[in-house]
């Protein structure tokens, strides 16, 4: 019977070990970077930002083409890629996604008005660093956490990176539970 129990408690004492949160019961950087990798594993990007003057740039190094429109009302812009940068997105864009439409009318993500880049096929993202973790006052089961991204954009459209975004900053709850800490939302 003591070998029984004996063999039960070092089954647990190594299962509780490979969980690398059981153990001190503490969230560490590390141990959310893991479990954010694990949350962020399934491709979930299709629609990637203009960096702040990554259109600019665009326009100017022959990517894309400005376009002005006139609505009957109002002036809008949009942007047309040319035959560079369709290469350059090597056949990743979605269909239909090769003018770029910018303002209030315009394609956008995120809530904002920022024009963004529609991927035919989804792109994954690893953490980067967390950069923070906050607990909530007067709870031991709650804890905010801060951290990077980097998209796993294609090699395809690695030329690409110069003008959009290729990661992003965002926050994460997390909560303990008997068997650890779990990730329990990402903002997006």
């Amino acid at each position: 019977m003591k070998t029984f129990l004996l063999t039960c408690l070092t089954v647990l004492a190594f299962s509780m070990a490979s969980c690398g949160n059981a153990g001190s019961g503490e969230l560490t950087r590390a141990l959310a970077a893991e479990l954010l990798n694990k949350r962020l594993a399934s491709p979930s990007i299709s629609a990637i930002g203009f960096q702040n003057d990554g259109l600019t740039r665009a326009v100017n190094d022959g990517v894309l083409a400005k376009e002005d429109w006139n609505d009957g009302v109002f002036t809008h812009t949009r942007y047309r890629f040319t035959e560079k940068g369709l290469k350059m997105v090597g056949g990743f864009l979605a269909d239909g996604a090769d003018k770029i439409e910018s303002g209030a009318y315009g394609a956008t993500a995120f809530g904002n008005t920022a024009p963004v880049l529609h991927l035919k096929v989804s792109v994954g993202e690893t953490v980067s660093a967390v950069t923070g973790i906050a607990k909530y006052p007067n709870s031991t089961t709650y804890a905010g956490v801060t951290f990077t991204t980097a998209y796993t954009i294609p090699t395809e459209m690695s030329a690409m990176r110069a003008y959009i975004f290729t990661g992003r900053t965002t926050t994460a709850l997390f909560t303990k539970y008997d068997d650890g800490w779990r990730v329990a939302e990402v903002e997006h």
